[in-house]
């Protein structure tokens, strides 16, 4: 049985990762080279999950959340901007899914490479939202109970 102790930093030499160094962490061991690669991925992966979510709340807000349906009245977002964001996004998270499929080293590092130019990008817009409906919270707002669901 291989050792856990294949030092990842060898791996992440030949990847640019300067803005995910950020926003993920790094996996430091591994089996080996591509057990570096698929950890990286998927940690990286989980962070877009979480992105995406922020960005669906407002382009596809479930107004039966409670949370939501008021929050979304206190977001002031350009809807085309985000939705070209969003759209980058998914393509990466597509990207990850096909390299999981097919189980490829080369498109793993192709998911790596194109997130890691973009993440900047989802994490400002991402952070601008989440700072929009914390502020929310903080206004003197009355409660409006949301519609019911008539269908």
């Amino acid at each position: 049985m291989e050792s856990q102790k294949y030092e990842c930093r060898r791996v992440f030499k030949e990847i640019p990762l300067n803005n995910l160094e950020k926003y993920v962490e790094i996996p430091e061991h591994a089996k080996n080279k591509k057990d570096c690669i698929e950890k990286l991925a998927k940690a990286i992966y989980e962070k877009l999950d979480i992105l995406r979510s922020v960005y669906e709340d407002i382009l596809n807000p479930d107004i039966g959340d409670l949370a939501i349906s008021h929050e979304i009245r206190g977001t002031n977002i350009n809807i085309q901007t985000l939705w070209k964001v969003y759209k980058k996004l998914l393509k990466c998270q597509r990207m990850y899914e096909l390299a999981t499929v097919l189980n490829d080293e080369k498109l793993y590092i192709e998911f790596i490479k194109i997130t890691n130019e973009s993440i900047e990008d989802f994490v400002e817009n991402a952070s601008h939202i989440l700072k929009q409906k914390i502020e929310f919270w903080d206004r003197e707002v009355e409660y409006r109970r949301p519609r019911e669901y008539l269908g």
